[in-house]
């Protein structure tokens, strides 16, 4: 077998594997599945600066906020005026999403 044709059975399979009907759900299965709740753009936006997915519990913004902090702290690179500045900048955006995130978190309780 060629590589061409092989690459064209593997291309099929994927395309059948994407138009391939959903699996069906009864009434029941279909009302007790959960609608992921819509998030604000701001919020998604905050998850994405750390990292994160949308069902992150407050655990999981606060450690990946430290690690975060971690990382870009402006310390790390005062060997390097321009980093130094950039990782400030960074650092600000960081602060910024966790305020936001905790206020949230705070709010809904």
């Amino acid at each position: 077998m060629t590589a061409t044709r092989r690459l064209q059975r593997i291309v099929r399979a994927k395309v059948r594997r994407l138009v391939a009907p959903a699996p069906s759900l009864t009434a029941a299965e279909d009302a007790k599945t959960p609608l992921p709740a819509p998030l604000d753009p701001q919020r998604e936006r905050c998850l994405a600066v750390l990292e994160l997915t949308r069902d992150a519990t407050a655990e999981q913004v606060r450690s990946a906020y430290r690690r975060m902090c971690r990382r870009y702290h402006p310390d790390r690179f005062a060997g390097s005026p321009e980093k130094s500045r950039v990782a400030n900048q960074v650092l600000m955006e960081i602060n910024a999403a966790y305020a936001y995130l905790t206020a949230c978190a705070s709010s809904s309780s």
